[in-house]
């Protein structure tokens, strides 16, 4: 992981290092050895100027690629009174809402994003994962949700809602609360500061769209199937309510993400292959011998 201090080093020649499993344990994550972290943005600030310096430092270096494994994580934090910090009630409405809308959410994702090991619905059991909420699939999925909300309800802290999910691996990473953030894990390849900007400004009004209906004093709606329509209906409600700040840059918001195809996959040369091997080789060695930085 890379991360650039914007505020102590003007020219971004300030990186710290930290491990990162596809390159120290080996992980089948790919070459994807680095994140960028920029500091923390707020809605109540223009954002978007930040992901297009990003952007455009890295494209004055590096011909930028992307992958299936590759995208724009985003850790969302709530901007309320109470320090920014979730309350189980919002907790609860994101929760629900991602269950009942769980089919075209994932149909919406490319491929490589579609309750796959590393970013699991909230209602699956991939790869032998169980949690509490698998077994109301084919309830929540026929329109009949009442079991799954009376589940949720019973949370009284945002921690219980955490400890609901064995890893980080969902849609959802609740592993950070109750103090931190929800990171959305299901992100499209961005390979350019338009593309990332558009996926954030979607996370942060879909997000926006479930803390609405716990401030109206309502939840989702349960009768019946839900398709793509009810999912841009609470998307677009969110939009509507974010501040103009958080829509700099960003034009429009689509009714999907970025389509369903995938990018191609990245084709390295033997010359490339061996070169990152080496790579790898020479960080293993540097983190065994305690000379690397870990955090």
């Amino acid at each position: 992981m890379f991360e650039c201090v914007f505020r102590i080093s003007k020219d971004y020649e300030n990186w710290s290092v930290t491990e990162y499993g596809s390159l120290v344990r080996g992980e089948p994550d790919a070459y994807s050895g680095f994140e960028l972290v920029p500091e923390v943005m707020s809605t109540e600030t223009p954002w978007a100027p930040v992901i297009f310096k990003i952007y455009s430092i890295l494209g004055s270096h590096f011909d930028t690629a992307t992958s299936q494994l590759s995208g724009t994580l985003v850790h969302v934090r709530p901007h309320n009174v109470d320090g920014d910090v979730w309350k189980v009630d919002e907790v609860r409405a994101i929760l629900k809402d991602i269950c009942v809308l769980d089919q075209p959410f994932t149909a919406m994702l490319p491929p490589s994003r579609r309750d796959n090991y590393y970013t699991r619905c909230l209602l699956s059991n991939q790869n032998g994962k169980v949690n509490k909420l698998c077994r109301f699939v084919d309830d929540v999925r026929n329109g009949r949700p009442e079991q799954l909300f009376g589940l949720l309800d019973q949370l009284e802290t945002t921690t219980e809602a955490g400890k609901l999910f064995e890893d980080r691996f969902y849609y959802l990473n609740l592993k950070a609360l109750p103090g931190g953030t929800i990171e959305f894990r299901f992100p499209p390849p961005a390979e350019t500061a338009k593309k990332a900007s558009h996926y954030i400004l979607w996370v942060l009004s879909f997000a926006r769209g479930c803390i609405m209906k716990v401030e109206r004093g309502f939840g989702p709606n349960i009768r019946g199937k839900k398709n793509v329509h009810h999912l841009m209906e609470l998307v677009i409600a969110g939009h509507r309510l974010l501040p103009a700040s958080a829509k700099t840059s960003v034009k429009f918001l689509e009714p999907a993400l970025y389509g369903h195809n995938d990018p191609p996959v990245l084709s390295l040369t033997d010359r490339e292959k061996r070169e990152l091997a080496k790579i790898k080789r020479e960080k293993d060695a540097l983190f065994a011998s305690g000379g690397g930085i870990r955090r």
